[in-house]
């Protein structure tokens, strides 16, 4: 797979991985910490052929698995038989991130900071002026963060501000308005998530600035607050 710049095919129909996202194991190596381990893995041509015809009987479509292709991904995952992973940069997590990727500008606020794949082509982009995410678990930072440093120059690293803690009782300092706003702190998306979701869209379009943009991951299943 060929890595490219985060911005110079943004837009494209058809990309080579899906820009403007990266390959995730090009940037994050295999670690292992207390109650999270970020793993690499490889998919087949087997695994995408029966990872798309799954999506699409679970609800999805062919679009959000067209590029996954066979080759090496990263996972990020909690430690335990009950837990499943909690995110990876497979094709249906980078086609359902990629609004927040084109909306992103001015101030940003992202609740959940993951594997770090979106913060990679927002924070490259000249329109973003400043990223805070907010992580609940201190673990993830400390594995993730430090890989990701080196993939950007000073100026780039500068914009973000990494906060531990719980976005449904963290509160912005005062009168700090944001252009972009983001959930994504679920694992998978169902009903029992709709409470916070309206939850958090209702607190924090208090925060937006005219003409904001604010979303959660695959708010789209469920319509729009």
């Amino acid at each position: 797979m060929k890595t490219v710049h985060p911005l110079d095919v943004i837009g494209e129909k058809r990309p080579v991985f899906c820009p403007p996202f990266t390959p995730m194991c090009d940037i994050l190596s295999p670690v292992r910490g207390d109650k999270f381990e970020i793993k690499h893995f490889e998919l087949t041509k087997k695994d995408v052929d029966l990872n798309q015809l799954n999506g699409i009987f679970s609800g999805g479509t062919s679009v959000q698995w067209r590029w996954t292709e066979p080759g090496k991904y990263v996972r990020l995952t909690r430690q335990g038989k009950m837990y499943g992973p909690l995110m990876s940069d497979t094709g249906m997590e980078r086609y359902t991130n990629l609004e927040v990727v084109r909306e992103a500008r001015g101030n940003v606020l992202i609740a959940g900071l993951g594997l770090g794949m979106i913060l990679v082509p927002i924070l490259a982009k000249p329109e973003v002026n400043a990223v805070t995410v907010i992580e609940i678990e201190p673990e993830v930072i400390e594995l993730v963060v430090p890989q990701l440093q080196p993939v950007f120059t000073d100026e780039e690293w500068a914009k973000l501000l990494v906060i531990n803690a719980d976005i449904l009782e963290w509160r912005p300092p005062a009168r700090t308005k944001f252009d972009t706003i983001y959930f994504d702190i679920w694992p998978t998306v169902c009903d029992d998530n709709l409470e916070e979701m309206e939850k958090l869209h209702r607190s924090y379009g208090q925060r937006k600035n005219p003409g904001a943009w604010i979303g959660s991951w695959r708010r789209d299943r469920y319509g729009v607050w």
